[in-house]
């Protein structure tokens, strides 16, 4: 009879398994719909194939940078002290300080998996390795800045206890103006904007983590979790999803050079840079570096697609006639 029972409550352990995991999978699938199609929508269009990888692969990567965030937060913030209030607003502001310098740190180890655009042009960067001179550089900095700031935040956890604002306030200026002077001196600013993601989501987190262990604070609630979910969906497809490199789950545009043929109504035997950012069975949606409009280019009409920046060697290209070239 116990060998039954055990046999029963394994099957039954599977059946709940297996039916989380249909929870899961569809969860993420709607979100990384949500994203794509809200990130297609910026350029001006909608047509989206269900069935694509991309959606799942999306979905996976906002988890992914939704729940280690919220991981990390909870580390920093974890403490078992009894403290007064100065004390406990001292220790919460080292504690997200702390979580910052973090922050920063893990956006420089998933650089390489972004293709960042500059603020100024708007143009696609080329993708980051450990080869490009400026992350070596960065990467240098950034480990001076993290050294005198995890110096500070020692100092600061030995004595918040004793002077707690007066190493609050010490510790805020030293790693703010550290560590940003570190990403804009470097002009990266896409890894500024994979940092503020993850401290946003970070602090957010262990708010209302926070305020749910207070009755009465959990009241107040309501909806805010809800609607914070939301935004941070629309937020993740405008400003976080456009970093990160296509293979590994992202929206960057990939950039290409479309070739056309004779037959096209635009650019007839000629070529356009462009940038990829998605394609169907009709054709290609791009767009002209800089711009925010999304151009349906049919396939019909394209000869030759080249994903890289740069063009073909002319010795691969044929020569238009010199009617084609008055045109």
């Amino acid at each position: 009879m116990t060998a039954q029972n055990s046999k029963w409550n394994v099957l039954e352990a599977l059946e709940k398994l297996s039916k989380a995991t249909a929870v899961c999978f569809f969860a993420v699938y709607v979100l990384g719909f949500m994203i794509v199609s809200l990130h297609n929508a910026s350029f001006g269009f909608s047509e989206l194939n269900p069935l694509k990888p991309k959606i799942l692969s999306a979905g996976v990567l906002f988890v992914f940078m939704t729940l280690l965030p919220i991981a990390l937060a909870k580390a920093a913030y974890s403490h078992g002290l009894e403290l007064t209030p100065e004390q406990s607003f001292s220790r919460a502001i080292v504690a997200t300080l702390t979580y910052y310098v973090e922050c920063v740190v893990v956006s420089f180890l998933l650089a390489p998996l972004c293709l960042f655009r500059t603020s100024s042009s708007g143009s696609v960067t080329p993708q980051v390795t450990l080869t490009t001179p400026q992350i070596w550089a960065g990467v240098l900095t950034l480990l001076g800045a993290v050294t005198l700031a995890r110096y500070a935040l020692d100092r600061a956890y030995e004595r918040f206890q004793s002077h707690p604002m007066l190493t609050a306030l010490l510790a805020g200026v030293i790693v703010f103006v550290g560590v940003v002077a570190v990403l804009f001196g470097a002009g990266m600013h896409g890894i500024w904007a994979v940092t503020t993601w993850l401290f946003s989501v970070g602090v957010l987190s262990a708010t209302i983590n926070h305020a749910a262990r207070d009755p009465e604070k959990r009241k107040q609630l309501g909806l805010q979790p809800l609607m914070l979910a939301i935004i941070a969906v629309a937020g993740f497809s405008s400003w976080i999803y456009p970093q990160f490199r296509p293979e590994w789950g992202g929206g960057a545009p990939i950039p290409v050079v479309l070739y056309f043929n004779r037959d096209s109504r635009i650019l007839p035997s000629r070529q356009l840079d462009a940038e990829l950012l998605d394609e169907s069975e009709g054709g290609f949606y791009v767009t002209q570096r800089a711009q925010k409009t999304a151009l349906f280019v049919p396939r019909s009409v394209i000869s030759a697609v080249s994903f890289s920046d740069k063009a073909l060697d002319s010795s691969l290209l044929l020569e238009p006639s010199p009617a084609e070239k008055a045109k």
